[in-house]
């Protein structure tokens, strides 16, 4: 029975440890006492301590670590550590009736554990109640966010978002628009206008036709050319709304009219000849930044924001540095590390080269955008027994909103102490403690403090909360860098796997090679393509359309 369930649960997907924790950046203060929320007042001391089995990612190596005991203090509690690995041991673990009170799963699982009766539905009232800003916030980023982790008009989950989740940003060579004379594009019309110069015209000026204007990501299928399909509102490999209705991208018009574009623009030479294999992001020089960092394409439009920030630190920005001994030399100061903003338009002084991260071209009709990732990155379930524990509910209630409301605590719970992890500098930032890393204490998932994911189960939900640890490096990324992904992001519309996903492996496969076989001219588009979109749905994408819309439907 045990290995049967084990497998049911298991089948619902992974939940493997997460490594984002800002545990590593560094680490800040205990909470002020004034603050603390269920530990000053005479009647919260003389509620009875609430016993807590708490299950998170990267447990701390041993119990009474300082965030378990903080958490204790403040919060009235006692606290079991749950320490699991994968979802393959916790399935093991609630099989055998052992059901932690508060888990953190992957949105996959969430179906299966409700089957399964491990998980106590959470009444939305309570949570208005007491989690009041925990719901503002979350609500804020995504009026529709509790029907994801809600199953027949039960709520079960409580959604984690990712508030550092933007579309993706878009580059093009700021030298190469001067050398050819042309203004930063603002249409598809006018991006073909600088794509042709970008090939034709010697951008580089070094007396050669050696430059293309731009290529893709081969291993992200979601990032190939998201611009361009963007600028249709469409991409080909994800769910999207049309009219109260979902379907795959690729079934949509817009997506052949952008396909038709691209084989144009190859037929014209202007797509780098290599976008079959060049990759998104490598260490090596066979990615999209390499290539537009050493001149070989001027438009990028395959990654985030935080790879692109001006500190010799962003991915983007490291390897731009690495070509150019103007922004060398630049950094070679540390006071300039931190101080350079995105470029919009090319500059008339400053060190040179730059890159201008421009707004995603409008498409014929007006449309624009690019990728943007799931905001809703977890689930927070509480186990069924907690359901008749009015007392368990309210406190743990009272934590997460405690948690990422409360600046003092996040902070604490998160990182550390102040003092020992990290302190002020003279603007007034938390930044981490010079010799914190070296500390035997030390650890970058917090693991011998007990601080970071494990017990801050909604890290990173909370925009404000971005740039409360790390100083000027936080500033430039969330405050600096993101507002340039101020446009449209194309999502996913649907936000948990689909039930017979696993059973149709192949029809991304099949989508990808036509794709590329379109855009290299050995398929003709407008008399293959309603065929291969008829083929796409009789393999299995019919199932998948009306699950899609099922799921759809249930969270209304």
């Amino acid at each position: 029975m045990i290995l049967v369930f084990a497998l049911l649960v298991s089948a619902c997907g992974k939940n493997e440890p997460s490594n984002t924790s800002g545990s590593n950046a560094s680490p800040i203060s205990s909470p002020d006492s004034k603050n603390n929320q269920g530990s000053n007042n005479e009647a919260e001391a003389k509620e009875a301590t609430v016993a807590l089995k708490w299950q998170g990612p990267n447990y701390p190596f041993e119990d009474g670590t300082y965030a378990q005991k903080l958490m204790e203090e403040t919060f009235n509690v006692s606290i079991t550590p749950v320490r699991i690995d994968d979802s393959q041991q916790l399935n093991l673990l609630l099989a055998s009736g052992d059901i932690p009170d508060i888990m953190y799963i992957s949105t996959s699982e969430l179906v299966g554990y409700v089957k399964n009766d491990v998980l106590a539905g959470i009444p939305l009232d309570m949570v208005k109640k007491f989690a009041p800003d925990y719901y503002d916030i979350v609500v804020k980023q995504d009026p529709n966010v509790f029907t994801y982790g809600s199953l027949d008009g039960t709520l079960y989950g409580l959604p984690r978002l990712d508030a550092a989740t933007a579309p993706y940003a878009l580059s093009i060579r700021g030298d190469w628009l001067k050398n050819v004379g042309s203004d930063v594009p603002k249409t598809l019309e006018q991006l073909e206008e600088v794509f042709v110069k970008f090939r034709n015209n010697d951008p580089d000026q070094d007396g050669k036709k050696n430059t293309y204007a731009m290529s893709m990501g081969s291993d992200n299928v979601h990032s190939w050319f998201n611009s361009i399909f963007g600028a249709y509102n469409t991409n080909p490999f994800l769910w999207l709304e049309r009219d109260g209705k979902l379907q795959y991208g690729f079934t949509l018009n817009e997506t052949k009219e952008a396909l038709k574009l691209l084989a144009k623009w190859k037929s014209m030479d202007l797509i780098d000849p290599e976008f079959i294999t060049d990759k998104s992001r490598t260490s090596g020089q066979d990615d999209i930044s390499y290539k537009f960092s050493a001149g070989r394409i001027g438009y990028a439009d395959n990654i985030s924001y935080d790879d692109q920030q001006w500190d010799n630190d962003g991915h983007l920005n490291a390897k731009w540095v690495a070509q150019h001994p103007e922004w060398q030399e630049f950094f070679g100061d540390p006071a300039n590390t931190y101080v350079t903003e995105p470029f919009y338009s090319v500059p008339e002084s400053g060190p040179q080269p730059v890159y201008v991260n421009m707004a995603p071209p409008t498409g014929p009709d007006g449309q624009s955008g690019t990728l943007v990732g799931n905001l809703l990155s977890r689930f927070i379930v509480f186990g069924k027994q907690v359901a008749n524990d009015d007392e368990k509910m309210e406190r743990l209630l009272t934590i997460l909103n405690t948690l990422v409301s409360n600046e003092d605590v996040y902070v604490s719970i998160e990182f550390g102490a102040e003092g020992k992890v990290w302190e002020y500098n003279d603007a007034g930032q938390r930044v981490m403690k010079e010799g914190w890393t070296e500390s035997a204490e030390y650890h970058p998932q917090g693991k011998n403090l007990g601080t970071g994911l494990f017990f801050d189960l909604l890290f990173a939900t909370n925009p404000d909360f971005l740039s409360a640890f790390g100083g000027p490096r936080a500033v430039q990324r969330y405050e600096k860098t993101k507002p340039i992904t101020n446009h449209t992001g194309i999502g996913n519309a649907v936000k948990a796997p689909l039930a017979s996903e696993s059973k149709y492996p192949d029809l991304s496969a099949m989508l990808q090679e036509y794709i590329m076989k379109a855009i290299l001219g050995e398929v003709d588009i407008d008399a293959t393509y309603d065929s291969t979109v008829a083929k796409w749905l009789s393999s299995g994408g019919e199932v998948l359309t009306q699950e899609a819309n099922d799921w759809f439907a249930s969270t209304k």
